[in-house]
């Protein structure tokens, strides 16, 4: 994802765009200069998480590492591959797991088949373009909503901020194991 150096968001208050889900965008002076440290956005980052209320996080800082798109498609290939790996993995692996996080047996028979349940994917931990891999330590078995959007809101903040631009690298959302809440 080579054009995220140049990316610009530009601010259309008529549709639902990542700077509406965060209020400290509309009202921060320090985003306005596009130039924050990253202990600002360390302290930003730290405080969505609590207001998303999500347990476990920590911010792993990743740099950013250009692939072409040869490159990117074989990350892809392999990842579609390993995705239907994972999900059997996960059904037969963790089965009291998945029952405890909401997932019926109907469900866990999906993911032993390789399919994702209803409202769940598979989340990339470190995305490909900042050193990770389709390895089954570097996937989750995550809901789509709230969760997944909300993970990806952290990253497109930094970049659409001009954090990405500035500094090459990012502060990934980690968490351990294979779903976010272990």
């Amino acid at each position: 994802m080579h054009e995220w150096q140049n990316h610009k968001p530009e601010l259309n208050t008529n549709t639902a765009s990542l700077y509406q889900k965060f209020d400290i965008l509309n009202k921060s002076d320090i985003l306005a200069q596009n130039n924050l440290s990253p202990l600002q956005i360390q302290n930003l980052l730290k405080q969505e998480i609590i207001n998303m209320q999500i347990s476990n996080i920590s911010f792993v800082p990743c740099p950013y590492i250009p692939h072409t798109w040869s490159e990117m498609n074989n990350f892809f290939q392999k990842y579609r591959r390993n995705k239907i790996n994972f999900l059997r993995f996960i059904g037969y692996s963790y089965h009291d797991k998945c029952l405890s996080i909401g997932l019926d047996y109907d469900d866990i028979k999906k993911l032993k088949n390789g399919i994702c349940p209803e409202n769940h994917t598979v989340h990339i931990k470190k995305p490909f373009d900042f050193g990770g891999t389709s390895n089954f330590e570097n996937l989750s078995l995550i809901t789509t909503h709230p969760q997944h959007i909300q993970l990806h809101s952290l990253i497109e903040f930094q970049i659409g901020c001009g954090f990405l631009q500035s500094h090459k690298t990012i502060y990934i959302p980690h968490f351990d194991g294979h779903f976010i809440h272990d």
